[in-house]
């Protein structure tokens, strides 16, 4: 939602269904499912990303100018970004290893508190 100016008014904003490109030719840079494995290099990756970002800060600038406001926040969450796969993966590692280290010291009988903080890893 947006507050609008003046009596501080909400509008919906609808997410724009048409995917940024890095270039005028035709290259469809939307982030793929999670399910569908390829390899990306890091420099794809990274040009891909950059195109969605500045593809949503120019769709931002329109609604600012277009409708007025004063400002705008910008909520992005979904899909993992391609150029944090590196990252992502370590910390998905470090997590299950985290778990299988609490469920072993939960079967040794260790403290509770000990079990918690690694569970909260």
């Amino acid at each position: 939602r947006l507050a609008g100016r003046g009596g501080g008014g909400n509008a919906n904003v609808h997410a724009a269904t048409t995917a940024p490109r890095t270039d005028a030719g035709s290259t469809d840079v939307r982030p793929h499912h999670p399910h569908h494995h390829h390899q990306v290099t890091p420099a794809q990756a990274e040009a891909a990303t950059t195109a969605i970002i500045t593809y949503a800060l120019r769709q931002s600038q329109t609604l600012l100018t277009r409708h007025g406001l004063a400002s705008l926040l910008l909520v992005i969450d979904g899909d993992s970004l391609p150029s944090k796969t590196i990252t992502n993966k370590s910390r998905g590692d470090d997590r299950r290893k985290y778990y299988r280290q609490a469920r072993e010291a939960e079967a040794r009988g260790e403290a509770s508190r000990a079990v918690r903080k690694l569970y909260a890893k």
